[in-house]
């Protein structure tokens, strides 16, 4: 293979990024990354057909620089080893044909027409529980997860793959410590000069840089896998508890509830409706008091008497004028000429009519009163 030339694109890329890494020219051009353009497709896994070890330094400085080369046009032919994810002349044509993004209200004929109230009355609404809502965003975080897992672990297995090699099986002879074949002769007498890697000789324990990187592989997906394994677990143990609940007055009975009116039970939001929590919880309980925790057979024709059952319970807490507290000592006081102190509020029992100034009369002279009256 002729050596790569001085004056090389790839070369001049990698001397301004460090000096350093001009010794990687020619696996990148061995690789056919010869130019700024075609090293936008640079992947991290590319490392690994690499015959020059690459420290973990210069990993993350080539790939940082080859981040900044990319575009989405570029980054959509990255897995070249899915067919539908390179670009194709269909796709060109596409990209062409595009036009500025504007507003289709035609999109939202779904929404909710909030002036409509005989329509928004028959919308039925689904409601999810916070429980419901926190195991579905806990099934997301898994996903995530298990992607992340199985991207490490097929790294994992491409190192290994790489690194060792099944056909070398025969141990029984001496090895070689320059070339570290088996092949009897030492290093006095090696004729094929330094090993380039693991992937040649099948002794990763002779190379510490590629024994490091499977190493950090593995470790990177152990955690991953324990991680992973709590998600799970934390999502079984709170499908467990919902089950518990699933049981229970108030989860069978909210959905119909907030349907009888959803006006009362729900709100706006840039989301849609939006449960009235602390409003739900309440007339739950007086439902359930009202029924004595049982479910109505006839569940939606039971729940045209829900508004009628919780206003009927209200009512027994509405005060009551002619039953409000009076102080004794009122009339003592103003036996004596001594206007009693009140307010002028809407809640006093003293008549909105008198606006006269209150005076406040000490206890001792209170006591003074009481006992002249006694007299």
């Amino acid at each position: 293979m002729a050596s790569p030339s001085c004056n090389s694109p790839i070369e001049k890329w990698l001397r301004d990024i460090d000096p350093a890494l001009i010794r990687y020219t020619s696996d990148f051009i061995r690789l056919d990354f010869t130019s700024e353009r075609s090293v936008k497709y640079f992947t991290a896994a590319d490392f690994a057909q690499f015959l020059t070890p690459v420290s973990n330094a210069h990993r993350r400085m080539i790939i940082n620089h080859v981040a900044k080369l990319q575009t989405p046009r570029s980054k959509l032919g990255l897995d070249t080893l899915n067919e539908r994810a390179l670009p194709n002349d269909d796709s060109k044509d596409k990209l062409k044909g595009l036009q500025p993004k504007s507003l289709d209200f035609s999109l939202n004929t779904a929404c909710i027409d909030v002036s409509d109230d005989e329509s928004d009355s028959a919308v039925s609404f689904s409601y999810k529980s916070p429980a419901e809502q926190a195991l579905g965003e806990l099934q997301d975080d898994i996903d995530l997860k298990q992607a992340e897992y199985n991207s490490a672990r097929d790294y994992v297995q491409s190192l290994k793959s790489k690194y060792i090699q099944p056909s070398i099986t025969d141990k029984c002879k001496s090895q070689c410590s320059k070339c570290h074949l088996r092949d009897g002769h030492n290093r006095r007498q090696c004729y094929n000069g330094d090993c380039p890697g693991p992937e040649y000789c099948n002794d990763i324990d002779k190379h510490p840089l590629e024994r490091k990187t499977l190493q950090d592989a593995v470790h990177d997906m152990n955690n991953l896998e324990k991680e992973l394994n709590s998600l799970r677990q934390h999502k079984k143990n709170k499908e467990t508890a919902l089950d518990e609940t699933r049981n229970s007055f108030k989860y069978k009975i909210e959905s119909t509830l907030i349907n009888s009116n959803l006006e009362k039970y729900t709100f706006y939001t840039s989301r849609g409706r939006t449960p009235r929590q602390t409003v739900i919880n309440n007339d739950i309980f007086i439902l359930e008091k009202h029924y004595r925790g049982r479910i109505p057979l006839n569940l939606s024709e039971e729940s045209k008497r829900f508004q009628k059952i919780i206003s009927d319970f209200n009512k027994q807490f509405i005060p009551n004028p002619k039953t409000q507290a009076v102080n004794p000592e009122k009339k003592l006081l103003e036996k004596y000429g001594v206007i009693y102190p009140t307010c002028t509020g809407p809640s006093c029992s003293m008549s909105k009519d008198d606006n006269t100034m209150l005076f406040s009369v000490p206890p001792k002279k209170r006591k003074f009163l009481g006992k002249q009256e006694k007299l």
